[in-house]
């Protein structure tokens, strides 16, 4: 119970203590939140809004929560293209394959069919857009256009009308105005003076700003049932505060719902966490995303150790003594790369220079060998004695290896594709803990890897029985794991089902097994 007034839940008289798991409800004494708790059950969130001068408004565990325990569904308040779209319908958000281009016969803007022109999704903008008479911000061509961000902003503004509630909303979200003005982002100058000057729409200009700034903050990537990408704005999941280490996972459906699960276990009062870049990043990307999307720096558990909670997956190895890894040390807002060893010093350009010149030979069409199993084990070789099995750049070698031997069924090939696996899961397991999408597809694909490198060791006939079976055993609870976690996923979700395809190479192995040694009928997993 917490301070706090009003109205409580039972006789609807002044209250000044809250319900200690949610914090949503007032009772004027503990008698009425006894009698209340049988409804309030079922409505008592397991998380609630705190506020700090650094973070803002956030949201923390209201009580212990368990890994996989579902903590909230959101919808939007608002869906729209991409700030940078390749052509789309704005009727129904399809892609347009061409060669021709349709229009809306009143505002000139792509759509998939003249149909479209009547859709309720875009009536609201439509009249807008048809002000622009000489069609300056329609796209004219095929390919990723900024003029989409258009489309959004025009979304939001329409809400003072015709939502006020989701306006309320909307104007309430952390948007970072000010420092966007200042800075003159693109997007941000472009489009907010397409909307004054151009279109001429009512609104005060320190608002529109407001708007701009809230899309860049706080927009979600989704796909439709189309699988097109596009931005959408949430009220609940733009208060979870960001880390790389995430203990929340995000899973969409295809009409945009967004389902928030814990990763691992949460403990009452801990933040609540999701992840604002990608956590198979180098730190200097991560670092350049927050701060110039979002106006922070990350100083989350893993960004303040330099190591990376043991990885050192942005470190490269000390030219001095390549036994140690250098470590990012911050001096006057500076980055620099210390060996902890030697005291080597490397510059922050230095180290991105190595890694960008490899991502260069990366995307050399020849750099493989026309897809050969000795070039890709060659290149692995030479990534790991340059860098070392844990850095950022051998995941990138590994994750193309895995993808230009795809197709090769040769022994060694599928021993290399297996003990890729293993070692990119247990990465992936490092960088982003506990039940979600990523690990349960590692899982997958490592069990796969594992399952076809025994057939094709049994088929060449030099395996040892018993040993061998004792080997494959292993497989059945990786595949278990893999499609315990993809069952957490929502309906409407495009990886559900993916727990089928886990467990269907479950039966696959234990079908081999049987195969293999008549014990096996008998046996019980």
């Amino acid at each position: 119970m917490g301070g706090g007034g009003g109205p409580c839940g039972v006789c609807e008289c002044v209250a000044h203590l809250r319900c200690s798991g949610c914090g949503m409800v007032h009772y004027c004494g503990k008698e009425h939140q006894r009698q209340h708790w049988p409804q309030h059950r079922q409505e008592c969130l397991p998380f609630k809004v705190i506020s700090s001068p650094v973070a803002g408004r956030y949201l923390v565990s209201s009580r212990r929560l368990q890994a996989g325990q579902v903590v909230l569904q959101d919808t939007p308040l608002v869906v729209g293209p991409l700030a940078e779209s390749p052509l789309l319908c704005l009727g129904c958000h399809d892609d347009i394959p061409g060669p021709e281009i349709p229009r809306c016969p009143s505002c000139w803007w792509p759509l998939c069919s003249t149909e479209c022109a009547s859709s309720p999704l875009h009536q609201g903008e439509c009249s807008i857009l048809a002000t622009d008479t000489k069609h300056i911000a329609a796209p004219n061509a095929f390919g990723e256009t900024p003029r989409y961000d258009i489309i959004l902003m025009l979304r939001c503004l329409l809400l003072r009308d015709q939502n006020p509630a989701a306006w309320k909303e909307l104007l309430a979200m952390s948007h970072h105005a000010e420092q966007r003005v200042a800075n003159q982002e693109p997007l941000q100058v472009t489009t907010v003076q397409y909307i004054l000057d151009v279109l001429k729409l009512n609104y005060p200009p320190a608002q529109v700003n407001l708007v701009k700034g809230a899309i860049s903050t706080n927009g979600l990537e989704v796909r439709t049932a189309y699988n097109t990408k596009l931005r959408a704005l949430y009220p609940r999941v733009r208060l979870m505060n960001h880390s790389c280490l995430p203990n929340v996972h995000l899973s969409f459906t295809t009409d945009n719902v967004i389902q928030a699960r814990t990763t691992a276990s949460v403990e009452p009062g801990e933040a609540l966490c999701i992840c604002y870049t990608n956590t198979t990043q180098p730190l200097w990307e991560r670092q350049n995303i927050l701060t110039t999307t979002y106006y922070f720096a990350c100083e989350c558990q893993r960004c303040s150790d330099p190591t990376e909670v043991g990885t050192h997956f942005s470190s490269p190895r000390c030219p001095e003594c390549s036994s140690s890894y250098l470590e990012p040390r911050r001096w006057l807002d500076e980055i620099v790369w210390i060996c902890p060893t030697c005291n080597m010093e490397v510059s922050d350009a230095k180290v991105r220079e190595g890694v960008q010149e490899w991502t260069g030979r990366l995307h050399m069409d020849d750099l493989f060998g026309g897809n050969s199993y000795k070039q890709a084990a060659s290149m692995l070789t030479q990534v790991e004695e340059e860098f070392h099995p844990t850095h950022y750049m051998w995941m990138k070698v590994a994750q193309m290896t895995l993808y230009k031997l795809r197709n090769d069924q040769s022994y060694k090939a599928l021993k290399l594709k297996r003990q890729l696996w293993q070692r990119l899961t247990a990465l992936y397991t490092t960088l982003e803990p506990g039940l979600n999408k990523r690990r349960a597809m590692s899982l997958l694909e490592m069990g796969a890897a594992m399952l076809n490198e025994a057939k094709k060791e049994y088929e060449e006939g030099s395996v040892y029985l018993p040993v061998f079976i004792q080997n494959v055993h292993p497989i059945l609870p990786i595949l278990k794991e893999s499609a315990e976690i993809f069952s957490l996923e929502p309906e409407g979700s495009p990886m559900k089902g993916m727990d089928r395809r886990a467990n269907l190479k479950r039966v696959e192995t234990e079908a081999f097994l049987k195969s293999i040694s008549p014990e096996e009928e008998t046996r019980s997993e």
